[in-house]
């Protein structure tokens, strides 16, 4: 299995995280596979729902490719009882010229990719959920969309977050 690392400037990089600080910003996530360098992905979706002691994340992302039908989608979604993680999900897509040419998966389970997501900090403002936190586990292929998850060729994957999250209704 071949993973290309995209290449994301470092210029990139520091507004991303610059803007990601600032209340009117989504957020962004970095991601690092397999020990590249990290790259920096912008939110796109960033929901929860549930109640504020037990809400459900949603964090989808995307870094744009070399051209505008190149791209990399990443999602990670987990429950957060009490603020910790549980039940958590990480979906990587990787588009070339507008066609899926990879796709991978990771989950709680061992078996399924061990991964775990850690709550770093929290902050609800009526219907605005800041969160800050880091995951880690292998990613897999899967002939079932996830429901087995082959690690046979797993990739180590890493990353933190950094989103404003909005209640979905």
């Amino acid at each position: 299995m071949h993973i290309r690392p995209l290449s994301i400037g470092a210029a990139l990089a520091a507004g991303l995280f610059a803007t990601a600080t600032t209340a009117q910003s989504p957020g962004e996530m970095t991601i690092a596979i397999d020990g590249n360098d990290p790259d920096v992905l912008t939110v796109t979706v960033n929901e929860w729902n549930g109640v504020e002691r037990q809400p459900w994340i949603w964090i989808d992302t995307v870094a744009p490719g070399e051209n505008s039908r190149d791209r990399l989608s990443v999602g990670l979604h987990f429950a957060a009882v009490d603020w910790v993680a549980s039940e958590p999900e990480l979906t990587l897509l990787r588009f070339e010229d507008g066609e899926v040419t990879q796709r991978l998966w990771a989950f709680g389970e061992p078996e399924r990719g061990g991964l775990t997501v850690t709550i770093e900090s929290h902050a609800l403002d009526g219907r605005e959920l800041t969160l800050t936190g880091h995951f880690e586990g292998t990613l897999g292929t899967s002939r079932t969309k996830g429901r087995e998850v082959d690690l046979s060729e797993g990739l180590p994957v890493s990353g933190t977050f950094s989103v404003m999250l909005v209640e979905q209704d």
